[in-house]
């Protein structure tokens, strides 16, 4: 009677279950443009965002992306203009992205402030959300600016949350 009891207790803790696959395979991006709009974020209030998947891997991706973001006439800012490089690490429809990226701040004339432009650099650290085939893309994330003067450095942070449709 132990050896039958031993025998099944041995044979029920080594059998493989085929209830759930473990995980599945990470894939490539099937869609690899996108359109997004972004809520705070690299364009400071909003901004319009395209971007194009340049290396399309199964763990890492790699992303470009240009955003532009028109601000009406009450704010002495006309518009604010970025380009950003992303690295994409992927678990199936769940991803880290990680960017570095420069804008260009266009002012307006005004009595108060000089008319002219700046620049800045900015960078990402975003959760992103978008299945392998799927059209719809959501991203938040840490999204601070460094704006680098004749004297000094200012590093605000920032945050935003994205939209997009992907094709």
């Amino acid at each position: 009677m132990r050896t039958l009891l031993l025998i099944c207790f041995l044979n029920f803790f080594t059998t493989n279950s085929y209830g759930q696959s473990s995980q599945t395979p990470n894939l490539p991006f099937v869609y690899k443009n996108s359109v997004h709009t972004e809520l705070l974020g690299n364009g400071s209030v909003y901004s319009f965002v395209y971007e194009r998947v340049l290396l399309n891997g199964p763990k890492f991706k790699t992303t470009g992306q240009f955003g532009f973001t028109p601000l009406p006439p009450p704010l002495e800012t006309e518009f604010v203009v970025h380009a950003i490089v992303n690295e994409l690490i992927s678990f199936n429809k769940h991803h880290i992205e990680i960017g570095l990226g420069y804008g260009i701040v266009k002012e307006g004339t005004s009595e108060q402030f000089d008319s002219g432009n700046y620049d800045f650099i900015t960078g990402r650290l975003c959760y992103r959300h978008q299945k392998p085939d799927g059209r719809f893309t959501t991203k938040i994330g840490f999204t601070p600016f460094i704006f680098v003067n004749d004297n000094s450095v200012d590093f605000i942070p920032w945050g935003g949350i994205s939209f997009g449709y992907n094709f």
